[in-house]
């Protein structure tokens, strides 16, 4: 039978409508469910996973758990004995197993053993040409190879960013901050340049005796080399800055007193006339006198320069005289004027062979061979008041025809007579003073002393010919700096004092006035001649 031909084929689609109120039908897929709180979840459907993070004791023990109807109605707990498929589903709660190790929720071994899959881990050997990351924690160490480098990505030379180098192993940071140690052999910091064995200006230079003529070095044995002088921590050398300034034939200069102003200035007070103080200025190579700075009115019997640091200085001075003997008084004199006074008692009817010296701005020590005390007096500025401190009886042989003291610090005073011959440091500690140290000058004659800096004193021994030695204080000793060489002053020195920490000005018999400077270890002493 012939199949009837109905033409063109027609395609017939039949249109169902969704009856009224009826909902689409979900198909559900299991998945991992989060972590838990030593309890199951409230809800959850056929083969779904979830952690339950709990501490040791927990009435729900800590592991991996799924659900599977067809072989427990309550939730199974996953292990590394399970079937290769389950122990897949591990992997899904790697994270919440990792933070309730982090977080004190027993070890990953408590979640099914899942330690071995860390540790299996932890094993593999990745390499990835491009690693996008928030944060790297590297548990040992971060290797890159000898020719990669580890830079910020802003990193310019010299601009911005830092960058470090495998190969040379240099850095280029902006900032750096080190709580612990730096060392280094080399390089530079600043204007600092860093030497093997020292530290030093990067202009630094040494004439061709070694001696500085430019810059600093610092170095490691404890020598600093500055411009103008070398000096040792451990010991200082005497270098002479020979040739003598005569100061004027009618100069009495033996009895003369030396108070210094600063590093480079002093004045000179003589015995005779009212009490005029000439200046001196001395610029390294001359002294000049550069005028009379202060009238007295009368011969002081002992005068001291306060150090003001103020814009006139120069003009701060404390002296002790006597306008009506046996009347003695002491007083605080600025410029051409005179401020606060101190009328001594009548107890005190004389003095003599006295030394003052300034311990601050604001301080004085003075002592002589009667009274045999040793004395501070402090000066108020604001108030202009000069009143008394403290004192302590000092043993003064006799009455000793010399006797000298100068300021270490605010608070210590060095100290030697010509009778007792005993170098002696004394400080005060509130209104009291001791002997904190003390040696014997028992073979020196005549003595005089003048302190260098904190620690040192240049004592001068009047002999046959003058000559100076260093001693220096450490702690509640006083000794010789041995290698420290005798410089000879040459004739009888009558008055010395310090100017800065390497240079003592002295004036001896004959009227002349000479300065010594302290240096580092020249065999032959520096001499400059006088201009």
């Amino acid at each position: 039978m012939t199949k009837p031909s109905f033409g063109t084929q027609v395609t017939v689609i039949t249109y169902v409508e969704k009856p009224v109120g009826a909902s689409a039908i979900s198909v559900y897929a299991p998945g991992y469910l989060g972590k838990y709180d030593s309890a199951h979840p409230t809800t959850y459907n056929e083969q779904d996973v979830w952690t339950v993070y709990a501490t040791v004791g927990s009435t729900l023990a800590a592991g991996v758990y799924y659900y599977n109807s067809s072989v427990s109605s309550s939730p199974i707990k996953i292990t590394t004995s399970s079937a290769t498929i389950l122990q897949g589903k591990l992997i899904s709660a790697m994270e919440d197993i990792a933070w309730a190790e982090k977080n004190g929720y027993q070890t990953a071994s408590a979640y099914g053993g899942f330690d071995s899959v860390f540790t299996a881990m932890g094993a593999v050997r990745a390499y990835i040409d491009e690693l996008f990351a928030n944060t790297i924690n590297a548990v040992n160490s971060i290797t890159i190879a000898t020719g990669g480098t580890i830079l910020s990505q802003n990193y310019a030379t010299g601009v911005s960013g830092f960058r470090m180098a495998g190969a040379s192993g240099d850095v280029e940071f902006a900032n750096g901050t080190f709580r612990g140690t730096l060392y280094a052999s080399s390089g530079s910091i600043g204007g600092t340049v860093i030497e093997s064995l020292a530290l030093s200006s990067s202009n630094y230079e040494e004439d061709d005796e070694g001696f500085p003529i430019e810059g600093y070095r610092f170095y490691s044995s404890g020598i600093i080399s500055a411009e103008g002088a070398l000096l040792d921590a451990a010991e200082v050398r005497g270098v002479k800055w020979s040739g003598a300034v005569k100061i004027g034939s009618a100069l009495s200069a033996y009895n003369s007193t030396i108070s210094p102003w600063d590093s480079n200035s002093f004045s000179l007070q003589t015995p005779s006339g009212a009490g005029s103080i000439p200046f001196y200025n001395f610029n390294g190579s001359t002294i000049v006198q550069a005028g009379l700075k202060i009238y007295f009115g009368m011969t002081p019997i002992a005068y001291t320069y306060l150090p003001n640091y103020g814009e006139d200085r120069d003009y701060y001075y404390v002296v002790l005289d006597a306008e009506s003997a046996p009347d003695y008084t002491l007083r605080f004199y600025y410029g051409s004027g005179v401020g606060a006074e101190y009328n001594y008692p009548s107890s005190y009817s004389s003095f003599a062979n006295c030394s003052m010296c300034a311990m601050s701005k604001n301080s004085v020590a003075l002592i002589d061979s009667v009274n045999k005390k040793l004395q501070k007096f402090l000066y108020d500025f604001g108030e202009d008041i000069l009143y008394f401190e403290s004192s302590l009886d000092i043993a003064v042989t006799g009455t000793s025809t010399i006797i000298n003291i100068d300021s270490l610090t605010s608070d210590k005073v060095a100290y030697v007579d010509s009778d007792n011959k005993e170098l002696r440091v004394y400080k005060q500690s509130g209104t009291t003073w001791s002997v904190i140290a003390s040696c014997s000058v028992s073979a020196y004659s005549n003595i005089r002393l003048a302190t260098l800096n904190s620690s040192d004193i240049a004592v001068v021994n009047n002999a046959t010919t003058a000559s100076v030695y260093l001693y220096r204080i450490s702690g509640s000793s006083i000794s010789k700096i041995e290698s420290c060489q005798e410089t000879y002053l040459g004739t009888s020195i009558g008055s010395i004092s310090s100017l800065n920490g390497t240079d003592i000005v002295a004036v001896d018999t004959s009227g002349l006035l000479q300065i010594y400077r302290y240096g580092y270890a020249l065999s032959v002493p520096k001499k400059f001649e006088w201009s």
